[in-house]
């Protein structure tokens, strides 16, 4: 099972693996390219390839309360399903009166013909250690040559609570992108951790973008 990490980094950027200028990825939609595709060139040994992975960070102001909420919206294609771990991990704090939380979470699997999405009642929360919990889930009809999508939306009411980002991680990533929208008066610092530069890194300001 894959776990993913929350820990206190935060940064305005975009990255990407390859320029894909013009190409939109929309969740259900695979490409006809991608159902074909039998292995990645450049790593013909993974048993999987992240073909699109996107995050959105920001502020939003719900219930009198300010929350940082991540989009996250990833695609994996699936060469060898014996290896290929299938079953996803999100944490997510549980407070005292009030804790983080995770909604719109969908999964899907897609083979040749077939569409196959997850069930809500096959996703499945558990306590972790201390505050933490997991939800978790698997994929359904997983088989060599599938694609998967999930995403999900996760609110959190800590501030410190800025997550990392692995451009790379244990299956290669054709594309990474991450988004993150920080009020002004907010201060974090950023650290780029390996040896290889963003291919994207920029921010920008914007006035009178927040509400409370």
């Amino acid at each position: 099972m894959r776990i993913f990490s929350s820990l206190s980094i935060a940064f305005l950027l975009s990255f990407s693996g390859f320029t894909q200028s013009g190409i939109t990825h929309g969740f259900g939609k695979p490409f006809p390219s991608e159902m074909k595709m039998e292995k990645y060139d450049k790593d013909p040994t993974a048993d999987a390839v992240y073909l699109y992975e996107k995050g959105d960070v920001y502020f939003e102001a719900i219930e009198d309360r300010i929350w940082i909420v991540k989009e996250y919206y990833a695609k994996i294609k699936v060469f060898n399903s014996l290896k290929f771990d299938g079953t996803i991990g999100i944490p997510f704090r549980v407070g005292n009166s009030i804790g983080e939380r995770i909604n719109s979470l969908e999964a899907i699997t897609h083979n040749e013909g077939t569409i196959d999405s997850l069930s809500i009642e096959n996703v499945f929360s558990s306590h972790f250690q201390g505050r933490w919990h997991i939800k978790t889930f698997a994929f359904p009809n997983l088989k060599d040559g599938s694609i998967v999508e999930y995403r999900y939306k996760l609110a959190s009411p800590y501030h410190f609570a800025f997550e990392d980002w692995e451009f790379q991680s244990e299956y290669p990533k054709v594309y990474s992108e991450l988004h993150a929208k920080i009020n002004a008066n907010y201060i974090y610092r950023k650290t780029l951790i390996g040896n290889l530069k963003l291919d994207v890194e920029s921010s920008t300001w914007q006035k009178k973008c927040f509400f409370c």
